[in-house]
């Protein structure tokens, strides 16, 4: 079932090291999720070295609100909750993606903005175990659950799914490399424990692995599980 393919380009997915922005809304629920863009919004607009943020405090706001009012009416417009949610993910991630950089890897700025950091001042020495075998579990509307027992070592996990058919990854130099001409594949390089997915075709077959990361590198891959969408 599985193709031995050699590896031959770069895909410029880059893991990042040391200290950094820990992504805890990846996987919360609903009234969590709110809970984590509202601590953001009020610390990040008063602390002068975020002054730049192009997201506004009143957009942020907003878009917790719009998750809480969701939450509340989920079970007559259930989409609603999963659009309002998905909002706040990319907010935050685009938040994530400005503050991380000026933080640099100091824990109290990265606290001063609402976040969490992906490691206190203890550094992992090695490199996590291989992964434990994830679990994957398909609803209605093309949504997976993916969820895995967290592995001793890891801060983060990367999540690997393959749309068509399994082939070989691997990283080098702090990059994925995945085989040219490959039959497809969605990788979340920074997860957590929990992801979901949505939007999926019903009746799709699917792949799924993850591999443990702390900041020495990554572990090796988990048993690939097959799935399939409803």
């Amino acid at each position: 079932m599985f193709r031995k393919i050699f590896l031959t380009i770069i895909v410029l997915i880059t893991f990042r090291r040391g200290i950094h922005i820990k992504h805890t809304w990846n996987g919360k629920g609903a009234l969590a999720l709110a809970a984590i863009g509202e601590k953001v919004a009020s610390h990040i607009y008063s602390v002068a070295i975020y002054s730049a943020l192009t997201v506004t405090h009143v957009a942020l706001d907003a878009a917790c609100a719009r998750v809480r009012s969701a939450y509340t009416n989920r079970v007559a417009f259930p989409q609603e909750m999963i659009d309002s949610m998905k909002a706040l993910v990319d907010m935050l991630d685009a938040i994530d993606r400005f503050a991380d950089p000026i933080a640099n890897g100091d824990v109290a700025k990265i606290n001063s903005a609402g976040f969490d950091a992906t490691a206190g001042e203890r550094t992992p020495k090695s490199v996590p175990p291989r992964g434990n075998t994830p679990k994957f579990v398909a609803t209605a509307g093309g949504d997976v659950a993916c969820s895995v027992v967290k592995t001793a070592g890891a801060t983060h996990y990367m999540w690997v799914f393959f749309t068509n058919t399994v082939f070989d990854i691997t990283v080098a130099g702090g990059h994925v490399v995945l085989p040219p001409n490959n039959a497809g594949c969605i990788i979340i390089p920074e997860g957590n424990i929990r992801e979901t997915l949505h939007g999926f075709a019903p009746r799709l077959k699917m792949y799924g692995g993850v591999i443990p990361v702390n900041s020495e590198g990554l572990g090796a891959m988990s048993v690939i599980v097959e799935f399939s969408t409803i």
